[in-house]
């Protein structure tokens, strides 16, 4: 006997006798199972929020889209960049940040990296309050014209 003649079965039993009835009702109970499970799958690859820290009246967590806005203004006050893009990964309790972008002709990316590096750890701490920084990666996507850059008042994204 399958599940579904046993599943029938219990609905005869409960009064239900109309076969077309009895398999709606199934289809709408897998439906519904369905979406269950779907959502917990998805869930499992949301961006969970990160645990800024704790408190003895309870705990402070930061959305990745917080952290990400922090990282990006932080970036565009820097003038020899250009074209920004975040992403936040949290992995073992720590927070990773890759930061993809163009420099300009002639700036030089130590220097950039290096600054980026310091303030964005600086401004997550004295910000947020994180402080499980884990990586925090540069990649230089491309080489603008410096005659091309856009002012550091506009928007990168």
């Amino acid at each position: 006997m399958t599940l579904i003649d046993t599943l029938l079965n219990l609905l005869k039993e409960i009064g239900i006798t109309n076969a077309l009835v009895a398999y709606l009702i199934l289809g709408v109970c897998a439906f519904i199972i369905l979406l269950i499970v779907l959502n917990w799958f998805t869930s499992l690859f949301k961006s969970p929020r990160l645990i800024a820290y704790k408190t003895e009246k309870g705990i402070v967590q930061v959305n990745s889209g917080a952290i990400s806005d922090l990282v990006q203004s932080i970036c565009k006050k820097e003038r020899h960049i250009s074209q920004l893009r975040t992403k936040i990964v949290s992995k073992r309790k720590k927070l990773n940040i890759q930061i993809r972008l163009r420099i300009e002709s002639g700036s030089h990316l130590k220097s950039i990296e290096e600054s980026l590096q310091s303030d964005i750890r600086e401004a997550l701490h004295e910000s947020l309050g994180i402080e499980n920084i884990g990586y925090i990666d540069i990649i230089a996507t491309g080489i603008k014209d410096s005659k091309n850059i856009q002012p550091s008042s506009e928007s990168f994204d």
